[in-house]
């Protein structure tokens, strides 16, 4: 019984310190962050829905399965950049900005090689801008959650990336 007690007391006092960490890393918010969140939520959700365009309208058995790791990929992502954005109170967008807007229903109305050529393009531009925005978050808000989920998240967009480029060769993507 004594046991129960003392558990309870240790984690009532574990709980009472990590309380002001909690609530500084709610008061971390910035502008620039809010941008960096807004920039990454779109990057995101254009690779999850081209990417769900893409596992079924390309023709090419490598940009599917690219599209469908993409996919995959993304929306991990965008649950970890979701869950340090509320850490700093940060909000989320709704919709996608007027730029990917386009782009997605610009991609999706093509079909064939077109269609695996210009996702491919898209999907290398995409990503070389996703590495210049999570690096200039590493570099420039150290030790914000926010900052924290992109330094993690930049290998994996690098690789996509790398990915990206020997796919989009495959399929003569310019880009």
């Amino acid at each position: 019984m004594k046991a129960k007690y003392l558990c309870r007391a240790a984690i009532a006092g574990v709980l009472g310190l990590s309380a002001p960490l909690l609530l500084a890393a709610s008061d971390a918010s910035s502008p620039q962050d809010q941008d960096f969140v807004n920039k990454a939520w779109n990057i995101n959700n254009t690779e999850i829905k081209l990417g769900k365009v893409a596992a079924t309208t390309a023709t090419n058995d490598d940009v599917k399965e690219f599209a469908r790791q993409m996919v995959k990929d993304h929306q991990t992502l965008d649950m970890q950049i979701k869950d340090a954005a509320r850490q700093e109170n940060e909000t989320m967008p709704d919709s996608l900005d007027d730029t990917h807007s386009a782009l997605v229903d610009r991609i999706s109305k093509l079909s064939g090689t077109d269609f695996d050529r210009e996702y491919m393009n898209a999907m290398i531009k995409g990503h070389r801008k996703a590495v210049e925005i999570f690096e200039a978050e590493c570099k420039d808000h150290a030790d914000t959650p926010v900052a924290n989920a992109a330094e993690q998240a930049l290998p994996h967009i690098k690789m996509h990336l790398q990915m990206a480029e020997k796919t989009g060769k495959e399929v003569g993507a310019p880009a």
